[in-house]
């Protein structure tokens, strides 16, 4: 253990005594169990985004049956929660801010479930996670247990009270926690508590090391639409200090209505507006006054949460860049008129302006002393950019991370990939080479800090449209043509075997009983259907949005995180038509409509299924047939990462069972 821990009764340095920690000063014992360390005690509070029988009972079965079957259980009740939980987006902020030279120590300050400590330990060779809720710890137990990640260190503690030696961690990270702190005691200016609490961070930064503070943006338009403060109440982080108190007093029932039972703190703590969010100058003077003085601040899209997106806010280029690469391709998608206008009115310079001050979103890096040379910098070094305006976008489920790079017209020049995770670095290159060959275009590849960096042209062109007959004839086309260029030996029975056994297993696990048979009945049928076909290259992930033509009209696919070599020749149209099909607000009827022949995508779906078996001298049921199977692969695909469409995908095989299968 590389980090001194300090007593917090006297000061005095922590031994490890096994089962415990003692103080060398004062004696103090402090338990040590389950692998997490309570300087805490007794004293008991609880903060949870949901209740705290819930809670317990999540943990109950984190223990009990895993920490996946915790999450899925979750899931049903809270599926955001359950992507908070999983995503591996939410470490994309890291790449503004780390070096490799420098990546000793971490500490995740009011960790929570966990998330960012463990992907944490993926960069660093120690990482802390610090907590006050025993239910959080709790859980956290059990899922580093289960990731079998020891080179984190669990610490349950009171963060206004940093127990470390000076000069102890390169990164603390403050994920949604600064805003917090004032409210942890019920005396004091909150911006006072706040400073002290930024100074404290100062003190156990190594020179050269950075606090990261992912947080809103007081000013973001998402509150002048009303959504809620951390106050519980809406418009309150608008309003003057003086006038947020007032409100937090006068409105206390409707509040504490919203709050519910997510939250027992001494009731003094929520008698007054303590949860302080600033503008990016607010947070600009707030860290000087800690004495840090190399800042940087920005923008992130959709939100610090999940930084899918972000870019620095002092470059007006960066993010009038991102309006015009994000928005376009869906407003090309959506194609009406208040879409078009709306694209116009971002590309405005005024409007544009405004949406990237008022952003609700920052993440803040702040250094002590000179920083150390960052991945971000020596990445886009190598390729001479590192004065081009650019935005950076994260890969998918655990592909690779991106920086686009603008030209000096201000429009998309060219696209650096590089791996999020070091481990992945051969993944990622399986990914870019297939993308290059099957599009017939020219990549570079080079390195920095030893990760593989591939260039790729920035493509302009148009997006793929649902509801276009000639797109969709195209995308069948190139479909047949890569089956035609990659058709192999037909399937190995006991390969489609072990497949369709564990899509079984996995299906089983997230469905409930009454589709069990279906699922039993629809496993096997896979294997039948599959004897008598040959393999093919599967891209895995045809759908619309990584379909793109270019400025000639030529047909692109991108993200081949999931190809693969020796694949089924059904399930990339199945995946194609089935996510075309169920667009709209009722996915599940927007299927049902289509498959009986009624509704907006009917028509294009019987064209597209016609000119694939003409095409390839297959019968049409064999199709109908599949798509069960072809829902099923999806589900046990994202059920680990409980994706956006994972509930979707459950409601769209249920529906599938209780429909007549055709006669194979």
């Amino acid at each position: 253990m590389s980090v001194t821990l300090l007593c917090p009764e006297c000061r005095g340095q922590l031994k490890n005594r096994g089962d415990h920690f003692s103080c060398t000063r004062c004696e103090s014992h402090f338990p040590s169990a389950g692998g997490a360390l309570d300087l805490i005690g007794e004293s008991e509070f609880f903060w949870s985004e949901v209740p705290v029988d819930e809670m317990r009972e999540l943990i109950d079965l984190a223990q009990t049956e895993g920490v996946s079957a915790a999450v899925l259980w979750l899931a049903d009740r809270y599926p955001d929660l359950a992507q908070y939980l999983v995503s591996k987006t939410r470490i994309d902020w890291l790449f503004n801010c780390y070096s490799p030279a420098a990546a000793e120590t971490c500490l995740d300050l009011g960790s929570g479930w966990g998330t960012l400590s463990l992907l944490l330990s993926g960069f660093y060779r120690e990482v802390w996670s610090l907590e006050s809720v025993r239910e959080r710890v709790d859980f956290q137990k059990a899922r580093l247990r289960e990731a079998e990640a020891d080179n984190v260190r669990l610490l349950r503690a009171n963060m206004l009270d940093l127990p470390f030696e000076d000069e102890s961690f390169d990164l603390v990270v403050l994920n949604g926690t600064l805003e917090w702190t004032a409210a942890m005691q019920a005396t004091g200016n909150p911006r006072d508590v706040q400073l002290e609490f930024l100074s404290g961070i100062r003190r156990i930064l190594r020179p050269g090391g950075a606090v990261y503070v992912g947080i809103e943006n007081r000013y973001g338009w998402n509150y002048f639409a009303g959504d809620r403060d951390h106050s519980g109440l809406r418009f309150t982080s608008l309003l003057p200090r003086w006038a947020a108190n007032w409100a937090v007093r006068f409105f206390s029932s409707s509040r504490d209505a919203q709050l519910g039972d997510k939250r027992e703190w001494d009731d003094a703590n929520w008698r007054e507006y303590r949860t302080w969010t600033y503008s990016s100058a607010g947070y600009r003077k707030l860290l000087h006054q800690a004495g840090f003085q190399d800042l940087e601040v920005c923008w992130a899209w959709p939100s610090y949460s999940f930084p899918r997106y972000s870019g620095p806010l002092s470059d007006k280029k960066s993010f009038r860049l991102f309006l015009s690469t994000y928005f376009a391709q869906r407003v090309q998608v959506r194609g009406d008129i208040k879409s078009r206008l709306f694209l116009w009115l971002i590309n405005a310079p005024l409007l544009g302006d405004l949406l990237r001050v008022s952003n609700p979103s920052f993440l803040i890096y702040a250094y002590k002393g000179a920083a150390e040379s960052k991945l971000r910098d020596q990445l886009l070094t190598s390729q001479g950019a590192i004065e081009e305006p650019y935005f950076h976008k994260g890969g998918g489920i655990e592909s690779g991370n991106a920086f686009v790079l603008s030209g000096s017209d201000g429009r998309g020049k060219a696209v650096l990939k590089y791996p999020r995770f070091p481990h992945l670095a051969k993944s990622l290159e399986r990914q870019e080479v297939r993308f290059a060959e099957m599009n017939n275009i020219r990549l570079e590849r080079s390195e920095a800090a030893g990760l593989p960096v591939f260039r790729e042209p920035f493509l302009r062109g148009r997006a793929f449209q649902v509801y276009e007959p000639e797109h969709n004839r195209l995308a069948v086309e190139w479909l047949l043509g890569l089956h035609a260029k990659t058709i192999g030996e037909p399937a190995q029975e006991d390969k489609l075997v072990r497949q369709a056994e564990e899509v079984r297993r996995g299906a089983l696990e997230v469905l409930d009983a009454s589709l069990h048979e279906a699922v039993i009945r629809c496993c096997s049928e896979s294997v039948r259907i599959g004897s008598g076909l040959p393999t093919v290259m599967e891209h895995g992930d045809f759908t619309a949005a990584n379909i793109w033509f270019d400025e000639k009209g030529g047909l692109l696919v991108f993200d081949w995180e999931f190809s693969e070599l020796h694949g089924s020749p059904l399930f990339d149209l199945c995946f194609f038509l089935v996510t075309n099909a169920y667009r709209g607000t009722h996915p599940v009827r927007g299927l049902e409509r289509t498959l009986s022949g009624d509704g907006p995508y009917a028509s294009l779906w019987q064209d597209a299924v016609g000119a694939f078996c003409r095409a390839s001298d297959r019968q049409e049921h064999l199709i109908e047939a599949y798509l069960p199977y072809s829902v099923l692969r999806l589900l046990v695909r994202y059920r680990s990462q409980v994706a956006y469409n994972f509930h979707l995908l459950r409601r769209l095989f249920a529906f599938l069972a209780r429909r007549n299968p055709p006669e194979i």
